[in-house]
């Protein structure tokens, strides 16, 4: 017999580091070693602002009590991420002291702060049952969203656009928050993706590239301000076909230049393309089929394009293109079919610029 023997029921109990409080039905950090961490975490800040170092081994130690915490702390995962990534370096050089790059930075910074309330360190035991659910879909230029009853669509940025597939749809849930996070509040959210990869990383909060975990924080940065209870769940591509099509809905064809943009650009090309009026927007599904045609007719013409560096048809541009002028973004550039289209809740802010390519004496310089 011993302390650890209980032979009468209780509402709250430790078991393994944790408070299991049958009351609430929650999982709760005791208090007394809520206030130890919150020192040492606030000692490391401190350390920092002053420009002193932290030890690997202490640390090590006070990362890993929080990761062991992390059924009753909801952010454990999300936010050691970056230290984690320091303390490898740290690891492989064999170094006594870690460098705390601005990424871990900002994780001491938080944990010194979310220690310091008591209500913050604790987790329901049973999820809370859904009021709503949500579905997201990011193609190649928008993330497309089913809210209610309503279909909508919102630009990529431009430099997203042409890059991984799991980050895209990360930043649509990103853009879903910004748009709705307000009037999801306070509710039980089930976000439906049909991207496996993304919703990994939005339970395991966050994984192995630093780029995903970082907006995983913004997401978690939006749920916890707005107190929403999110449940991410995978679901087959063919039942996320509203959320695929809005995705799709913007029309990279039919564009057009507007008038006073294309007299803008008119006045900065060469003579031979001013007079001549070799001035287009190709669509944007077909720009490296357009430089290609150029390339192989040996003809000249001023491409009106977006500056997406991520798009495999960039290096033409680096190549080839010479800039003739950098243009208003494409809102304000071009005369598209997205104008017109209902679900289009945003217009796209693409920066644009035009790029003169001359292939008439063969592939040469930009000169």
């Amino acid at each position: 017999m011993n302390e650890k023997c209980k032979w009468e029921g209780e509402l709250v109990v430790k078991f393994l580091a944790v408070m299991i409080n049958t009351k609430e039905m929650t999982y709760e950090v005791p208090d007394h070693k809520r206030t130890l961490m919150q020192n040492m975490w606030a000692e490391f800040n401190a350390r920092l602002k002053e420009g002193h170092v932290i030890k690997l081994e202490e640390l090590e130690r006070e990362v890993g009590r929080i990761v062991s915490l992390s059924i009753a702390l909801e952010p454990a995962q999300a936010w050691t991420r970056s230290l984690y990534g320091c303390m490898n370096t740290a690891r492989v050089c064999a170094a006594e002291f870690v460098i705390i790059d601005a990424g871990a930075k900002a994780e001491i910074e938080f944990w010194a702060e979310w220690l310091c309330h008591q209500s913050k360190c604790k987790r329901p035991i049973v999820n809370h049952a859904e009021d709503m659910f949500v579905r997201v879909d990011t193609g190649e230029l928008a993330t497309g969203i089913v809210y209610g009853g309503d279909k909508l669509t919102i630009p990529l940025p431009g430099h997203l656009v042409g890059t991984s597939s799991t980050l895209r749809e990360l930043h649509g849930v990103v853009s879903l928050l910004g748009e709705f996070g307000a009037k999801l509040g306070h509710k039980c959210v089930r976000f439906d993706l049909d991207s496996l990869p993304a919703v990994r990383n939005l339970i395991n909060g966050g994984g192995p590239v630093p780029v995903h975990n970082d907006i995983i924080k913004q997401i978690w940065t939006v749920l916890n301000t707005y107190d929403i209870k999110a449940v991410w769940n995978w679901i087959p591509r063919n039942l996320n076909n509203e959320a695929d099509s809005a995705s799709k809905a913007l029309s990279m064809k039919d564009l057009y230049i507007r008038r006073d943009v294309y007299e803008m650009v008119i006045a900065s090309a060469p003579d031979y393309i001013r007079h001549g009026g070799m001035v287009y927007v190709p669509d944007f599904n077909r720009i490296a089929s357009a430089i290609e045609y150029l390339m192989n007719v040996r003809a000249a013409a001023v491409l009106v394009l977006p500056v997406w560096p991520a798009r495999t048809w960039w290096v033409y541009v680096v190549d080839y293109g010479r800039k003739v002028i950098d243009l208003p973004p494409a809102e304000y550039t071009l005369e598209p079919t997205w104008s017109r289209h209902p679900m289009c809740v945003k217009r796209p802010t693409w920066s644009m610029t035009a790029a003169l390519f001359d292939f008439r004496n063969g592939l040469g310089s930009k000169e």
